[in-house]
């Protein structure tokens, strides 16, 4: 919050206190996020070029940039483009000491531009986690990455825990993260890059639900079936960024909440993109 806040002084100050450079931006941090999927994808496969289309679809979704929560989003978008390019730069196949400093610095950014910013560490985490062309682990960056994700989390915690910019009662919490209600936000929260709102929350839980049995599916056809990991595992770790997050946001936020806010998007998009993705390489 307060790194946005720095970030929007400068134009506030000398542009009159008007937003509108705001909306451009929210454009350019979608556009690049786009920009890194089509890089991805491009390693993939180049016959799936034509997925590009639906995933614009859901990059550049109308019904979550109103000028309202110009800030919000921006807050949120960031958030989504540092995940998707830590995923682009630790998903090559050789990962040097630049790029991996890239991908930290992503990282630190993340974390404290957003609260949820901290799953990026999760992103990386996930990508180093997979064995390289010779079936080997990169040890020396996943020991590297564990490090500093401690580090960087230890004073994450005593940040939020002094400034108090989280209330948090984990026996509360998790009780009901534990609970009905913790699951049904949960599975409305990956439904809402189709935003079937409040009214509709049923359909949101439905989708969400077929959302979980079909990431289910795909790991186990990737990994254990088709051993495909190598073309796969970005898609893969995106799907998993975005049920994790959900579990993040649901411990915090289940009380007083329905997971259906349009602004979760912005990471749970990352499961429905990933499945579109998997499914068209069947």
């Amino acid at each position: 919050i307060y790194s946005l806040k720095l970030l929007a002084l400068p134009n506030l100050v000398y542009n009159s206190f008007d937003v509108v450079n705001f909306y451009y931006l929210q454009w350019i941090i979608m556009s690049l996020t786009l920009l890194l999927l089509f890089l991805i994808l491009k390693k993939t496969d180049k016959r799936l070029y034509w997925v590009l289309i639906p995933i614009s679809a859901f990059i550049y979704c109308p019904i979550y940039n109103t000028g309202y929560w110009v800030f919000s989003s921006i807050m949120w978008l960031m958030v989504t483009l540092c995940i998707v390019f830590i995923v682009y730069l630790l998903s090559k196949e050789k990962i040097t000491n630049s790029i991996f400093l890239s991908a930290i610095s992503i990282a630190i950014f993340s974390t404290f531009f957003n609260t949820i910013g901290i799953v990026a560490w999760l992103a990386g985490l996930i990508c180093l986690a997979k064995r390289d062309n010779e079936g080997k682990i990169r040890k020396k960056y996943l020991a590297a990455w564990i490090a500093v994700t401690v580090i960087i989390g230890f004073i994450f915690v005593l940040l939020v825990t002094s400034l108090k910019v989280i209330q948090f009662d984990e026996e509360t919490y998790l009780v009901k993260f534990f609970s009905i209600e913790g699951i049904s936000f949960v599975t409305t929260y990956l439904a809402t890059s189709y935003r079937f709102g409040t009214e509709n929350i049923f359909f949101s839980k439905i989708i969400g639900i077929i959302t979980l049995i079909l990431s289910g599916y795909l790991f186990y056809y990737f990994i254990r079936i088709k051993k495909n990991v190598q073309e796969s595992y970005p898609w893969l770790s995106l799907i998993l960024v975005s049920i994790i997050s959900g579990i993040v946001i649901a411990i915090g936020r289940v009380e007083g909440h329905d997971g259906s806010e349009s602004y979760y998007k912005a990471v749970s998009q990352f499961s429905q993109i990933g499945i579109l993705v998997l499914v068209s390489m069947l």
